[in-house]
């Protein structure tokens, strides 16, 4: 997936990417985070962000654009939210634990499921 956007060469690319990533219908929330990282990673690069100098930062922006890219996915962010994670590490976790204990639920599904009924909403109106 990444491989198609390794084209993309300014920080405002990798911004819009960030922005907008969501899990594909083949990946768990570890290849899904790690993509996401990835992505956010190279933005820093290119805008000339050292990592170690804004872990922390870091660590909230992934964190918020987490839950904000599993936003559809309901009971994935409320447990995660419940159990309050105070790092990626913990977010990637947790739902790996959630995943585990509901295996038939995976994460991109659940997204395109509820895609699916607000578009077919919206037509209706």
């Amino acid at each position: 997936m990444l491989e198609a956007f390794k084209f993309l060469c300014t920080a405002a690319d990798y911004k819009v990417k960030f922005r907008t990533v969501v899990p594909t219908n083949t990946e768990d929330a570890d290849a899904f985070i790690s993509r996401l990282e990835t992505v956010f990673d190279k933005w820093l690069e290119l805008s000339d962000i050292k990592k170690g100098d804004f872990e922390g930062l870091r660590d909230l922006i992934l964190r918020v654009q987490i839950y904000a890219s599993l936003g559809l996915h309901k009971e994935l962010v409320m447990f995660l939210k419940e159990r309050s994670p105070i790092s990626v590490k913990e977010v990637r976790n947790l739902a790996d634990k959630y995943r585990t204990a509901h295996p038939v639920k995976p994460i991109a599904k659940e997204v395109e499921i509820c895609r699916q009924r607000r578009s077919y909403e919206r037509k209706q109106k």
